[in-house]
């Protein structure tokens, strides 16, 4: 036999349908999320265990516990936040009844379990169907997920790749269970508690709700200047109703934040790529070094053959970096750092750079220098108290240099000055070197050759065929060579699929997070209406229009929207930057802040405002206005 209490908590949802389907949903996605969440971190464990053996799993296992815990651990604070709110306001709207029932003798024990036993009920719906929805988002994760490794598989050897398969992993499925239950019953008894200490009058007057607990109202001048009477009342209406409004910029700013942190990972992550990449076009990427302090052989012939494969292009450059310049050459730039950790001098170190025949010619003609000339490039890169700043190394006059390469003197003359901004990425990031000079006769110690090929697959197989036959020819250096062969294009394409993995990953988290949310806005717009059906009928009666009530309620979701942003825009600005320091630790590049992704931000939260305001408007029609007054509902 049911109990009273249960019956009263069905009574209840079955009498407020909407607002029951709008908390449905919100706990079907908070569900839904912590499930996934769960079924991705199993999948990628399984995933591991492919490629590294049951042996080693364990080793990384963790990475994926610990990532998992992390996101569940914010899903479950935002879903108390959101869950808890939409018990609150059905407490709220109930405060009445819950007077009649005490006054009647209803302990607070027995109001406690009327809402618990709502939590159970839609327990008992929305967890199902959260976890049906969690494992078809599991499930499309990892098909996506799958398709977006298939460049880094390609990459592997076929006995090591990475597939990524959906797997029911029951232990997650129940831990799902068991924290969603536990979320939804521990949203439910702290709004609980608090309607069951209520006093039986004021629960029936409803005086607990709209109160200032002992001050003034202040007068809200800067509201009214800008938006009028109706902008006085939302504000007074704000402060009346905190709890309620409190929890929507609690969700928005939670919102704000996430989808803040998720497009500057996004655009961080693709400049991380770019640095490490050098920012070039080439399709394929050579490069060959002598180990010993000796000049590489019949390069020339090498290079012959790499251009002779069809419809190539070569960027062909040559290294010779065994020379320095005395820390004592009065051209030095102050800031470049010319001692070492203990304040003693250091040379500073030069590199040599010899650039294929068509592209020296180009930088000749950029740097204004005829052909045979020797060129330095003036930019440098230092990183200085945590900031990489660019500069000029050198006083550049036209002098000539005095190197040293251990008793070796070499002189050279610079006839012209190039800046980064007119150099080629190939020749300025391949070189760590603070003085960098192209020359005509550097002896090459190591060579780098950058290709464009219409077919990348083939090329890099042919280019490292050929590299392995130039190190075996010669016995005497064998051991001292190393050499790779990289098909930029399959590396590039790997790096932004898996970029794009965790891109979607993210912002599907934060889209299903802010629909959490939105669900909570959606609540308590609703309740709040119904709640204030006396004051709307009172404002009517005193000559306010249905257009008056409209834009009273607009500019409620306008500003509860700004103050979410004045919160969140903020701690998202801080986030992004915490990000930028992670991913870059010494500042590979210089952090751009995001004004796009801000601007974004404040459009979307916007949008949400004018849909809660729609939908609140929705709920002012119908009802006679000496009734609602007389009824107080």
């Amino acid at each position: 036999m049911r109990s009273i209490t249960a019956s009263l908590a069905l009574s209840q949802l079955k009498q407020n349908r909407k607002r029951t389907l709008i908390t449905v949903i919100g706990i079907v996605l908070s569900v839904a999320m912590i499930t996934a969440v769960f079924g991705f971190a199993a999948s990628g464990i399984e995933a591991l265990r492919d490629l590294v053996g049951d042996e080693h799993v364990k080793s990384y296992s963790s990475i994926f516990i610990w990532m998992s815990a992390i996101f569940g651990s914010i899903v479950i604070i935002a879903s108390i936040i959101v869950i808890s709110n939409a018990f609150r306001i059905s407490a709220t709207e109930r405060l009445r009844q819950f007077g009649i029932l005490k006054s009647t003798g209803a302990t607070r024990r027995q109001i406690l379990k009327i809402v618990l036993h709502e939590g159970v009920l839609l327990s008992l719906i929305a967890i199902p169907a959260g976890l049906v929805v969690g494992l078809l988002v599991e499930w499309l994760g990892t098909s996506i997920g799958d398709t977006l490794l298939e460049p880094m598989n390609k990459l592997l050897n076929n006995e090591a790749v990475i597939h990524m398969q959906f797997i029911f992993h029951l232990p997650s499925v129940l831990l799902a269970i068991c924290l969603s239950f536990a979320t939804i019953m521990l949203s439910a008894f702290f709004p609980a508690r608090t309607a069951a200490k209520v006093p039986a009058m004021e629960a029936i007057r409803l005086t607990r709700e709209f109160t200032t607990k002992g001050h003034k109202a202040r007068r809200h001048r800067l509201a009214q200047l800008l938006f009028g009477f109706e902008g006085t009342l939302a504000a007074k209406s704000i402060r009346r109703s905190k709890r309620t409004y409190r929890a929507m910029v609690t969700a928005l700013t939670i919102s704000i934040v996430l989808f803040l942190v998720c497009g500057s990972l996004n655009t961080q992550m693709t400049m991380t790529m770019n640095q490490t990449y050098m920012n070039i076009d080439a399709t394929s990427l050579m490069y060959l070094n002598a180990g010993k302090q000796v000049p590489l052989p019949q390069l020339d012939t090498l290079t012959e053959k790499f251009a002779s494969y069809p419809d190539t292009e070569l960027y062909t450059l040559q290294y010779d970096s065994r020379y320095t310049m005395s820390a004592d050459d009065p051209s030095i730039n102050s800031a470049l750092e010319t001692v070492d950790s203990e304040g003693n001098p250091q040379d500073v170190q030069v590199s040599l750079i010899t650039v294929d025949p068509t592209h020296y010619a180009e930088l000749c003609k950029r740097a204004g220098v005829p052909a045979g000339s020797n060129i330095l490039i003036n930019s440098t890169q230092q990183t200085q108290n945590g900031k990489s700043t660019e500069f000029q190394p050198l006083q550049f006059t036209g002098q000539t240099l005095t190197l040293r390469n251990q008793d070796e003197t070499l002189s050279v003359p610079l006839d012209g000055q190039l800046i980064s901004t007119q150099v080629p990425q190939e020749i300025y990031n391949s070189s760590v070197a603070p003085v960098k000079i192209i020359t005509t006769d550097a002896a090459a110690i190591q060579a780098l050759w950058f290709a464009t090929s219409l077919d990348p697959e083939g090329f890099t197989q042919y280019a490292a065929d050929q590299l392995s036959a130039y190190v075996d020819a010669d016995t005497a250096q064998t051991a001292h060579y190393s050499y790779s062969a990289e098909d930029m294009t399959a590396v590039t394409a790997m790096t932004r699929s898996l970029t794009k993995l965790i891109t979607i990953f993210l912002y599907g988290f934060v889209g299903m997070l802010s629909l959490i949310g939105l669900t909570s806005v959606l609540s308590a717009i609703s309740a709040n209406v119904q709640l204030r059906a006396r004051e709307f009928a009172v404002l009517k009666s005193v000559g306010m229009t249905e257009r008056g009530l409209r834009r009273m309620l607009a500019l409620e979701s306008v500003m509860s929207a700004l103050k979410s942003l004045l919160y969140g825009l903020p701690l998202g600005s801080l986030a992004m930057y915490l990000v930028y320091v992670a991913i870059t630790q010494q500042d590979a590049f210089q952090f751009i802040f995001p004004w796009t992704l801000l601007l974004e931000a404040v459009a979307g939260v916007f949008v949400i405002a004018l849909i809660t305001t729609q939908y609140a408007a929705s709920k002012l029609r119908g009802g006679s206005i000496v009734e609602t007054i007389r009824m107080g509902e």
